[in-house]
């Protein structure tokens, strides 16, 4: 159904029908049934492939939160060589982008210089203390802990490109307004049930004989008065 009716305009059309004869009033609250049915259903298929894409997504997360419990590491390790660990970060990014993580180990293992400039100086192989403090931090802390991360920093920095979290946020509110949407067509459901019940029940003997053509309905109908005739009968003594 490409256009399926809303809760709201389908309990208007109870109420647009009931000055109808009761053989047209069935038949046409049972061909909305049908329409409702078939919105519930569309409502469920989409809940359930929302449901699918965010099951897909709790792994990335669960990555993302461990990962960045590493990275807070690597900060503190940073800030013992670099004035600015923000900068040797980006530096790290984007040999993380370009380059295999073999690369990239390859490619820090040769000095704080790799990744930008370090705290102090050094000339023509003399150092300040300073310099030779962030080198010996650099090569005892920074590596080995940049070492954990790079093997997954490109898949880290893949995901957060994503805005994955922004991604489950709209999700989980798309599947909100299903679940609700979906509430309020099976409250409508209920009402249609109760309204063909009243509508069989009205119907005469002819009526009965003017829906035998139409066997799915005629037996729908007979069901039903039955079921009440059972359920009114009096009590045998």
């Amino acid at each position: 159904m490409a256009d399926p009716l809303t809760s709201d305009q389908l309990l208007e059309a109870i109420a647009n029908l009931k000055a109808t004869p009761p053989l047209r009033r069935f038949r046409l609250l049972c061909d909305l049934a049908r329409e409702i049915q078939d919105a519930i259903d569309i409502v469920s298929l989409e809940m359930r492939e929302r449901e699918r894409q965010s099951g897909e997504t709790d792994n990335d997360i669960a990555f993302l939160k461990h990962h960045r419990a590493k990275l807070d590491i690597c900060y503190r390790a940073l800030r013992g060589t670099y004035a600015a660990p923000d900068r040797a970060m980006a530096a790290l990014n984007a040999l993380c982008k370009k380059s295999a993580p073999e690369a990239v180990l390859a490619e820090i293992s040769t000095g704080s210089q790799c990744l930008g400039k370090a705290e102090g100086w050094r000339l023509v192989g003399i150092a300040s203390g300073a310099r030779k403090q962030a080198d010996e931090n650099y090569f005892t802390v920074v590596v080995p802990v940049l070492s954990k991360i790079i093997p997954d920093q490109a898949g880290y920095l893949d995901i957060i490109a994503r805005d994955l979290e922004m991604e489950v946020a709209k999700a989980q509110n798309a599947l909100a307004v299903l679940s609700s949407e979906k509430q309020a067509l099976e409250a409508a459901q209920h009402q249609f049930e109760r309204e063909i019940l009243a509508a069989a029940i009205e119907m005469t003997p002819e009526d009965l004989r003017q829906l035998q053509p139409h066997q799915d309905e005629y037996r729908a109908a007979v069901a039903l008065i039955e079921q009440h005739n059972s359920a009114t009968a009096p009590d045998e003594e």
